[in-house]
């Protein structure tokens, strides 16, 4: 059964030196065999510690070399663009960049992360903090608000560079053709701990 599982894994991640351009999305078919598999899923997921099938699938892209980039937006290409989230760096300082990661859980929520209604509606405002070893995440309000379905896309890992001071996160200069495409739904995909940090009370 697991040499089956595996098999199917590959199907949907095919191996990264192949150069074909299409993006494919695992179909509901697919999905329902993963899940009849589910004994056998449940021992490797134990030895992986993820929390769900999809984040089983995640663990094994990322294990074959493959970055996850998650993000709300439905794109063929993902293209460099300013970390306009990054309150640190000033905009005019900002390089714009391609976001991708080695860990399934913060490409999920990512995933979950309407970047463009976030900044539309707040401007540069709103907090994220996440221990992703521990997979819990807070946010403030204004992130919470703009929580929303989205993707996680398979990236292979050329041209992609480590950032040191961060956790599991890689970046690239140049546009990235995903190799797949994973819809997510946020209430259901995103099984982690989500707490949500609240200002604190000036006083008067």
């Amino acid at each position: 059964m697991i040499e089956k599982t595996d098999q199917l894994l590959s199907k949907l991640f095919p191996d990264k030196k192949n150069k074909s351009s299409d993006i494919h999305i695992p179909t509901s078919e697919e999905l329902v065999k993963l899940h009849l598999l589910d004994v056998e899923l449940q021992k490797q997921m134990q030895q992986t510690k993820t929390t769900s099938i999809l984040e089983h699938i995640l663990t094994y892209a990322s294990q074959k070399g493959y970055l996850l980039h998650g993000s709300y937006a439905d794109i063929p290409q993902i293209d460099p663009r300013l970390e306009l989230l990054d309150c640190n760096v000033p905009k005019e300082k900002q390089i714009a960049v391609v976001n991708a990661t080695s860990c399934p859980a913060i490409a999920l929520f990512w995933a979950t992360i309407n970047k463009n209604k976030l900044i539309k509606e707040y401007g540069r405002k709103g907090m994220i903090v996440y221990d992703a070893d521990e997979k819990r995440f807070s946010v403030s309000p204004e992130v919470f608000n703009t929580r929303s379905d989205g993707y996680v896309y398979i990236v292979p890992n050329d041209h992609f560079f480590e950032v040191k001071k961060a956790e599991y996160k890689f970046q690239s200069y140049n546009s990235v053709q995903p190799v797949a495409k994973i819809p997510v739904v946020k209430d259901v995909d995103f099984k982690y701990q989500l707490g949500i940090i609240f200002p604190k009370l000036r006083k008067r």
